[in-house]
């Protein structure tokens, strides 16, 4: 900011006797002290090299009459877009980028001395830089600018940084479905970085009925995928049920946005909607602080039911994404009870390399078998199961991060299921 607008300056300190000693002036000379700066970027996020950059985007006024000033930057991160970096330039120097995590506060040590009524400035002036490495998102940043000779620490100010960095990748649908989730949610927004389609994708749930179960058994799933508005503009989403095929005598029903939906008997309704939107804004995710469950209730019959389920805008039924649920639930008659009686226990769930499974029972059938799915109902890997087995170390070192379902085949029956989460 160059030094012959100090005279416009000072009139606005002059405005605003009492307030704080550093004041911190966007570029139309508004004070924006503890405001938040929004910086919206585009990008093709296969492009890793990509940096971006403000400087000079406040100017640091020293607002009193006498006193001079060493101030210094101290930046604090208090949202990441994972596997980015920052930097920044201070004083006399330009420090070197940081991977998003390693350090969350970080100061120039690198005082400015800026006069009564003058701006900090220094050989290297104030610029920001994000370089989101292939990975699109929303930071915060919190730059603070102190005086390091104040001892009362009313020379002190801070404004936030808020950069929006989107993906210019061109989308195949409106609502995108993916079945990995970012690394974590908060309430400045997600970073989408592994991208991995679940549009028009079925998942194959398997289930099973013995002649232990109750007359009603009731089945449920909580799926683990993030329902992403991959267009301009917000939308209303809200989830649909429409009934493919059902099973005789079953009703079904789920949970979206923390709110769970009236059981509807097979047949019934072919359309249902939860009449639950969410408010998802551009390039963010509808379902980032709850789950999406759904239940099945059948009368101890088995059979398939297969459900559509799409997230649509309430405002624009064209903008939608979906996917398709077949659920199999198999009447087991080939095993008796002590076969079914016989569960396992998986440990540790989450798993890293290798889990345990732990039977109740010796394993001492004429075939026995462990099958692991992944989500989509793909089978992964087989294994025999040696005679007398207790315990088993089920080796998952190598495989996609998300979650998987462990089946014990027992001479051609499925005896049980678990879930297990690989991280």
């Amino acid at each position: 900011m160059r030094k012959n607008l100090l005279f416009v300056l000072s009139l606005l300190v002059i405005s605003t006797a009492g307030a704080q000693s550093i004041q911190l002036l966007d570029a139309n000379s508004n004070v924006v002290n503890g405001d938040t700066l929004t910086f919206t970027h585009y990008m093709d996020t296969l492009i890793r090299q990509a940096d971006f950059k403000h400087d000079e985007f406040v100017a640091i006024v020293n607002s009193t009459t006498s006193d001079t000033m060493d101030i210094d930057l101290i930046r604090e991160e208090i949202d990441i877009i994972e596997g980015s970096a920052d930097y920044y330039c201070w004083g006399t120097q330009c420090l070197l980028a940081r991977l998003a995590g390693t350090r969350k506060e970080w100061q120039a040590f690198d005082p400015v001395k800026t006069n009564p009524q003058d701006t900090a400035g220094g050989s290297a002036p104030l610029s920001i830089y994000l370089a989101p490495r292939g990975n699109d998102g929303v930071a915060l940043f919190k730059y603070t600018f102190t005086d390091l000779d104040d001892r009362t620490g009313n020379n002190i100010a801070s404004v936030y940084v808020r950069w929006v960095i989107l993906d210019t990748t061109v989308y195949s649908e409106p609502v995108m479905l993916f079945n990995e989730k970012p690394r974590k949610f908060s309430d400045f927004g997600d970073s989408i970085s592994r991208k991995t389609v679940f549009n028009i994708d079925t998942l194959v749930i398997n289930d099973v009925l013995n002649g232990s179960s109750n007359l009603s058994p009731l089945f449920e799933r909580e799926v683990n995928f993030n329902v992403f508005n991959a267009t301009g503009n917000t939308l209303q989403l809200d989830m649909i049920r429409e009934e493919v095929a059902t099973i005789p005598r079953s009703g079904d029903y789920f949970l979206w946005n923390g709110v769970t939906t009236n059981e509807v008997k097979a047949g019934v309704s072919q359309t249902v909607a939860a009449n639950n939107p969410v408010t998802v804004q551009p390039r963010l995710v509808a379902n980032n602080d709850f789950s999406i469950k759904l239940y099945l209730q059948t009368d101890s019959a088995g059979g398939t039911a297969i459900y559509k389920y799409s997230y649509t805008d309430v405002n624009d039924p064209t903008k939608t994404g979906s996917l398709v649920v077949k659920w199999n639930v198999e009447y087991v008659t080939s095993i008796n009870e002590a076969k079914l009686n016989n569960s396992f226990a998986i440990y540790p769930n989450p798993a890293e390399k290798i889990t345990t499974m732990s039977f109740s029972k010796e394993m001492n059938f004429t075939s026995q078998e462990i099958l692991l799915f992944n989500m989509l109902g793909e089978q992964i890997s087989t294994t025999t199961l040696r005679k007398g087995a207790k315990i088993y170390e089920l080796n998952v070192e190598g495989l996609p991060k998300g979650i998987y379902f462990v089946n014990v085949i027992a001479d051609g029956a499925r005896l049980s299921s678990e879930k297990l989460i690989v991280k």
